[in-house]
């Protein structure tokens, strides 16, 4: 026989935490992005213990679980439940990390060039896709239909002294953008404030970089680790390149901090503003409002740059970045001396063009480039060349610097000089101004010349017709009477293989035929009367009348119906 088994011993201690457990599961629905009320979830857990208990009793289980208020269990949800997990779900990421985030600032540079970060903004303002001259030239229905846009800039800022590097505008973000505004950084860029009619402000800034930080974004590269335009241009022109994850922002602290004072100190006070958020734009329309034209915003950009650089900044003890970089660059570790050369700046961050060859070399916005090498090109065999008669040339350049270009030739770049001394340090944007201004100062001289012009020519070519007319001369040509004999003369003695009297039916001779030239024989009329004769009264007879203008063919003359 078998007896019973004995009960099993309840663990007081542990069937609590089991009932807690269970309470805790329905309080943790409160903590999700539909954002349920605290009552009805406290409503739900009372209900749900009621439940249980029951189950309990229909199993003849002893323990029950204690019924609580449903004030008791909104109280646990604001003890019991983990304040992080409720925000990050009823609130999101964003604001869980404005709540309960710590802020360092990222990493830190002691040094000028220790660390220059690199990050894109899309600008909160809403600008003409279009230059301010060709706005001026359209009418106001063109101007109606322009399209509205928001740039990109890419920004590159000094991690030590806050000074801003460079720049660079761009439809969307892209490695071309960047290797602009990398190149910026090893450039002074003073002509900029004074392109944008800045006299009393510098921007000679410029460093050798030892780390440059940005985020996996693909303006920087989809391959960070190889293969990307900018990664390599970094590798070559700095020391070290750090790429950080993406969508976290506090890793780069320091040109977040600067995009907000971008929005704050500059965007909000142009037309056109989008704000951060709707509820910040109050009764402003920013589509509406939207006038400042693509070259207006960047030269608007320009001129704040110099504010920020020569402003107090709050991570400087309220010292200017200017002043910062002035007294770091003190420092013997500063030294320019170790910035990149010309043609590894070309290489690294130039654009590839398109250039012509000419016997003086490689031509290019009016330029002539030219050295041993290519000098040696006009003797290679054809086969053999860089490029064929005829051609256009691949070359790198550097809009920064038009001294030299570098042309690829057997799979490695070769520099090329320009036999303009003066084009070493020049812009390209500098060099399309200066031959424009060229060109307008050279057409204002000659309208200047134009009365003693003309009437210098007047004479000169007066005297010159006078005297060939007295000598039968005619230095214009041949006149129209020479020029059509000439071409009448040119059919002479064509046509020898072609029967005479031909007509559109071919083999049909009018003289044996008797019929009238172009003229189908069923349309002609054979019975025609012959036209008498003035003198005699009597028909004419000859078969050639009908050569003759008026003339008709009598009916003696032979037919192709017999006849004589």
């Amino acid at each position: 026989m078998f007896l019973p088994p004995r009960a099993e011993p309840i663990d007081i201690d542990h069937q609590e935490a089991i009932d807690l457990h269970y309470i805790l599961i329905i309080l943790y629905e409160y903590a999700s992005a539909t954002k349920i009320a605290k009552c009805d979830v406290a409503q739900k857990a009372v209900k749900g213990v009621e439940e249980e208990n029951d189950r309990r009793r229909s199993h003849g289980f002893p323990v029950l679980i204690k019924v609580r208020s449903a004030r008791t269990y909104e109280r646990w949800i604001d003890e019991l439940l983990d304040p992080y997990t409720v925000v990050l779900q009823r609130e999101g990421l964003a604001a869980a990390k404005a709540k309960f985030d710590s802020v360092e600032g990222g990493m830190q540079a002691s040094e000028i060039g220790g660390q220059v970060i690199f990050d894109a903004w899309r600008v909160h303002v809403v600008t003409l896709d279009a230059t301010r001259e060709q706005l001026i030239r359209m009418t106001a229905e063109q101007r109606a239909k322009v399209r509205r846009i928001r740039r990109w800039v890419i920004v590159a800022i000094d991690a030590a002294t806050r000074v801003i590097l460079g720049y660079a505008f761009c439809d969307a973000p892209n490695q071309d953008a960047s290797l602009k505004a990398l190149r910026l950084c090893f450039a002074d860029k003073t002509f900029l404030l004074e392109e944008a009619g800045l006299r009393n402000a510098t921007w000679s800034h410029r460093t050798p970089i030892h780390l440059v930080s940005t985020d996996s974004g693909s303006e920087f590269g989809k391959h960070p680790f190889g293969g990307a335009l900018f990664g390599e241009a970094v590798r070559r022109l700095t020391g070290s390149f750090l790429n950080a994850v993406t969508g976290v922002p506090e890793l780069r602290g320091t040109i977040e901090r600067l995009f907000l004072t971008f929005e704050l100190r500059w965007a909000r006070y142009q037309p056109g503003w989008t704000a951060g958020s709707v509820a910040q734009l109050n009764d402003r329309k920013p589509f509406f409002e939207a006038c400042m034209s693509d070259d207006e915003l960047e030269r608007n950009f320009v001129q704040f740059i110099a504010d920020y650089n020569n402003a107090p900044h709050r991570g400087l003890n309220f010292g200017t970045p200017a002043g910062e970089w002035e007294k770091k660059s003190k420092d013997p570790i500063f030294d320019l001396s170790l910035l990149p050369g010309p043609a590894a700046l070309r290489e690294a961050c130039g654009t590839y063009e398109a250039a012509g060859v000419s016997e003086a070399g490689i031509r290019f916005k009016g330029l002539s480039y030219s050295n041993e090498f290519i000098r040696d090109q006009r003797l290679v065999k054809g086969v053999d060349r860089i490029a064929q008669p005829g051609e256009k040339l691949e070359i790198k350049m550097d809009p920064m610097d038009l001294g030299a270009i570098s042309v690829l030739a057997d799979g490695d770049l070769i520099s090329v000089r320009c036999l303009d001394d003066t084009m070493r340090g020049k812009t390209l944007a500098w060099w399309t101004g200066e031959q424009a201004r060229r060109r307008a100062v050279a057409k204002q001289d000659a309208d200047l010349r134009a009365p003693a012009r003309d009437e210098a020519r007047k004479a000169w070519q007066g005297e010159t017709a006078a005297i060939a007319q007295s000598a039968g001369v005619n230095v214009g040509g041949r006149t129209l009477a020479e020029i059509d004999q000439s071409a009448r003369q040119m059919s002479f003695g064509k046509g020898r293989h072609e029967k005479p009297f031909v007509g559109r039916e071919e083999h049909v001779d009018p003289i044996t035929s008797g019929n009238k030239i172009g003229v189908p024989v069923e349309e002609e009329d054979v019975h025609s009367s012959s036209e008498p004769d003035a003198a005699t009264g009597t028909s004419r007879a000859n078969p050639l009348d009908k050569f003759r203008s008026r003339g008709n063919r009598t009916p003696h003359s032979t037919t192709r119906k017999g006849g004589r």
